[in-house]
């Protein structure tokens, strides 16, 4: 094969790379705004809303010390709580 031949070859290929590249950056450009739209515009209709993210509605959730039942058999069917944990004082890695 000729140089000529080869340069012209990866020419084409990268124009035609450039192009298919665009046309998909364009599409789901697209897509992402008509899909932003139709949710915005689905739930306010429904009338369906959030609260701010500082509210105080949103709060992380709180867990008591129960063990966790296993689902192995090879495990006991409770889990022991941490030495550190207790109901008063919970620690961070049961609860």
């Amino acid at each position: 094969m000729k140089r000529r031949t080869f340069d012209v070859l990866m020419a084409t290929a990268g124009l035609f790379l450039a192009v298919v590249l665009i046309a998909s950056g364009v599409m789901l450009t697209w897509a992402h705004t008509f899909i932003d739209n139709e949710v915005h515009t689905q739930l306010a209709a429904q009338q369906i809303y959030f609260p701010a993210s500082n509210s105080p509605a949103i709060k992380a959730p709180t867990r008591s010390c129960r063990p966790r039942p296993s689902r192995s058999p090879r495990t006991p069917r409770w889990r022991p709580r941490s030495p550190r944990c207790s109901r008063a004082r919970p620690c961070a890695a049961c609860c």
